[in-house]
């Protein structure tokens, strides 16, 4: 069972980064075009957890009004648990 994960538990390569926000600069186009409500799509919240592999992190956003999810598996070697980390 995959495992939440605080963000400040974590620190994210710049290169899980852009491509988090790449996919992001994609979908919102489509999700305008499809009448989504900017309201809405602004309070969508990014979430973490740790993949039953122990080694995979997912980054993920649940879409409003029924639209599914986004998501980026970030792999080992793009992500460490933070100093502070209460894992």
């Amino acid at each position: 069972m995959p495992k939440a994960v605080a963000f400040e538990d974590v620190v994210i390569t710049a290169a899980a980064l852009v491509a988090w926000q790449e996919i992001a600069q994609r979908i919102g186009p489509w999700l305008a075009a499809i009448g989504a409500d900017p309201e809405e799509m602004a309070a969508v919240e990014e979430q973490l957890e740790l993949l039953d592999d122990g080694e995979t992190l997912r980054l993920y956003a649940q879409l409003p009004q029924g639209l599914g999810e986004v998501s980026l598996n970030i792999p080992a070697g793009h992500w460490a648990w933070a100093p502070n980390a209460t894992n």
